[in-house]
């Protein structure tokens, strides 16, 4: 019986069919070294993808002239220093505390885009 069940949800598994339950949640209690929360990878991939749009806002300030280059380059350089943190902070899984430091640095340096974007005085600050 067991052999037949398994049989019938290979296929279906090997084409993606089945759900997953566990993306549907933010958080997830792990039993670790910290003894803490840790990040599921959908939340991962958010502020990985938010640190990827704020990347493209950037280039595409730049690109339509609504900031300089020299405006660009210091958000750019804002957005590198996210990134990095967000490499270090991902090795050994995130936790609230650093997502929140996260989510409020990419904030940052949206609202300094925006703040860019109407001061049309084609310097940093």
């Amino acid at each position: 019986m067991r052999k037949q069940i398994l049989a019938a949800m290979l296929p279906a598994l090997m084409l993606g069919i089945a759900a997953t339950p566990a993306a549907a949640q933010d958080w997830r209690h792990r039993d670790d070294d910290r003894g803490g929360w840790q990040m599921t990878p959908a939340r991962n991939n958010q502020i990985r993808a938010d640190i990827w749009a704020l990347d493209n806002a950037i280039a595409r300030a730049q690109s339509n002239r609504t900031i300089s280059p020299r405006e660009a380059y210091g958000l750019r350089r804002d957005s590198n220093q996210i990134r990095a943190t967000f490499n270090a902070y991902a090795r050994n899984g995130l936790d609230r505390g650093e997502v929140a430091q996260l989510q409020t640095r990419v904030n940052r340096v949206r609202q300094s885009l925006r703040m860019e974007r109407r001061d049309w005085n084609n310097w940093r600050g």
